[in-house]
């Protein structure tokens, strides 16, 4: 089986995640996104022919961190193939986070070692009709919803939506605000504050305060 892949490189995990922000990871960046988001800063990685064929046992030997990060593009994209990967990595015990748009159903229960696997969920109001709640009420304990914050209108809306989902009953995992820059970080944080959302992590990409890929 071969995956698209557009780039490997190490760095730090620069957003939130399971394993936590600052670390070394690995980054795996499939090609191919369906998808057109109007502040994506990977668009050289959006279309199917935006990378190159890999094996998993290829991928496998370029990674320099038993922490990895599979990005894209949209992963799920390449559905069966990812789920092919996650395998192959679990199985040789590498920590996991997945970057994922929200627009496609997560392979929840297709995954083998869960345990190792964290998903970081986008919320993307710019394309509300194709995000599949599914993904975000079966979000487990490892797990990020993260709400992309394009406009203060956008932020009351983050606010009821992560309620109902928090009412579901079965998500169990962790809230988080990103944003673009349409929006000031300070007033942000002045609305959480006043809001009382001491729950939900204000998603500050540090990569790029520090000028890091």
């Amino acid at each position: 089986m071969k995956i698209k892949i557009n780039e490997i490189f190490t760095s730090i995990d620069g957003e939130v995640n399971r394993y936590g922000q600052g670390g070394l990871t690995t980054f795996i960046r499939l090609a191919g996104c369906n998808l057109r988001c109007s502040y994506c800063d990977t668009k050289q990685a959006q279309a199917m022919d935006a990378g190159i064929d890999m094996t998993i046992d290829e991928i496998i030997s370029q990674i320099k961190t038993p922490k990895i990060t599979i990005t894209g593009g949209e992963p799920l994209c390449q559905r069966t193939e990812l789920i092919e990967l996650m395998d192959a990595l679990c199985f040789t015990g590498t920590k996991i986070t997945i970057e994922t748009n929200g627009s496609l159903k997560i392979p929840y229960n297709y995954i083998s070692h869960p345990d190792l696997v964290g998903w970081v969920v986008d919320y993307k109001f710019e394309y509300l009709h194709q995000m599949m709640f599914c993904n975000f009420y079966n979000a487990g304990k490892n797990d990020w919803i993260k709400f992309v914050i394009d406009s203060e209108e956008q932020y009351f809306d983050a606010t009821e939506i992560l309620k109902l989902i928090e009412q579901s009953g079965g998500f169990k995992g962790s809230f988080a605000f990103g944003f673009t820059d349409k929006i000031k970080p300070a007033w942000l944080v002045d609305r959480m504050i006043k809001d009382g959302l001491d729950f939900v992590t204000l998603n500050c990409q540090i990569h790029k305060f520090l000028d890091l890929k």
